[in-house]
């Protein structure tokens, strides 16, 4: 590991691989300090630039100069701000996101302006001294403000990378080598069409054929099933409501609360729509999962209240199964209450 690699593709598995490890590790590490305190916005991005790159530099100090040219730095820099930013996202995505959502909802939703994010950062309006700023973004401004995390992890990797790489003498001289251009390249290329393929998969519009077969799965879908809310704020606690689901077309299906009706359409992991209640009010977006045997599902209606948006989030167990019974839809509700999925 710590002898000098002799070839590109040794370079590229002992030196780049490591690297692109400790950019996921720091974008997990802060994508969990934004969920449980709030986005270090700037400030998240010089820790992890400046410690992943530290480390890299590290893995290279007793290298020759072959590899580590200015070039071979900067690419290595802007493929791990990449990989720091998406790792961090999906990962503060994960821990919002209810069971009844991907960790793409909730980017997905900041990103149009439906919610938002409180952040913290430091910066300098004039001399020496550091201001504290503290708010919250949603939309375009947090698109940016997230970009520019990702711009500053890139730079204080690079000058970190070169202190970790020093000795002494002076940092090594250009080097002919582009592996780390071309496999930066590449992986970016990848990273953004795998997510980009992942949010459509997870995301995107159900291919339906309109055949028989999928009008059959969404009758076995339909039925009564008994809703209890998970944090027991619009319910009162131990309280139970009915819900009741047909089956409205190929892709369709309606459902009746007390009060309120809804229609959804499929996607391809879950079924989203409108909720519209008795008393004309705004329509409220909803979006149900179901257990993969259908005895069991989750039902998450977006409300508005003076505090701002909230998700309240229903468990729901088909009706007529016994509530001590083990079916495959209970342990699924369970197991992702289990999980401790934050909303």
């Amino acid at each position: 590991m710590f002898s000098p690699p002799a070839s590109p593709a040794a370079w590229l598995a002992r030196r780049w691989v490591p690297a692109m490890l400790l950019c996921t590790l720091t974008g997990i590490f802060f994508g969990w300090i934004r969920v449980h305190g709030s986005a270090w916005i700037g400030v998240a991005g010089m820790i992890a630039g400046g410690a992943a790159g530290y480390g890299a530099g590290r893995l290279g100090h007793g290298d020759g100069p072959t590899f580590w040219g200015f070039g071979q730095r900067i690419a290595l820099a802007l493929g791990g701000s990449a990989v720091y930013l998406a790792a961090q996202l999906l990962t503060a995505g994960a821990l919002h996101g209810s069971p009844a959502d991907t960790p793409f909802t909730w980017i997905g939703e900041m990103a149009q302006g439906g919610l938002r994010e409180r952040f913290f950062s430091l910066g300098q309006t004039g001399g020496m001294v550091l201001h504290l700023y503290r708010g919250s973004l949603s939309g375009g401004w947090w698109g940016g403000f997230n970009f520019l995390d990702a711009l500053l992890f890139a730079f204080l990797f690079l000058v970190s990378c070169g202190i970790g790489l020093s000795r002494k003498e002076s940092l090594p001289p250009p080097s002919p080598s582009r592996c780390a251009i071309w496999a930066s390249l590449a992986l970016t290329a990848a990273l953004v069409a795998g997510v980009a393929g992942a949010w459509h998969l997870a995301e995107g519009p159900y291919p339906s054929r309109f055949s028989p077969e999928e009008r059959r799965e969404l009758e076995r879908l339909a039925g009564t099933f008994r809703l209890t809310e998970r944090d027991g704020t619009a319910l009162p606690r131990g309280r139970q409501e009915l819900l009741r689901i047909r089956a409205a077309g190929f892709d369709t299906l309606e459902g009746r609360l007390e009060g309120a009706t809804f229609t959804v359409t499929r996607r391809r992991t879950h079924f989203s729509g409108l909720l519209f209640r008795r008393d004309p009010a705004t329509p409220l977006p909803l979006r149900l999962v179901f257990s993969p045997d259908g005895t069991g599902l989750y039902l998450k209606i977006v409300t508005f209240t003076l505090q701002g948006r909230r998700n309240v989030v229903f468990r729901g167990v088909r009706e007529g199964l016994p509530q001590d019974s083990s079916p495959a839809g209970t342990l699924w509700v369970r197991r992702q209450d289990a999980a401790g999925c934050r909303k």
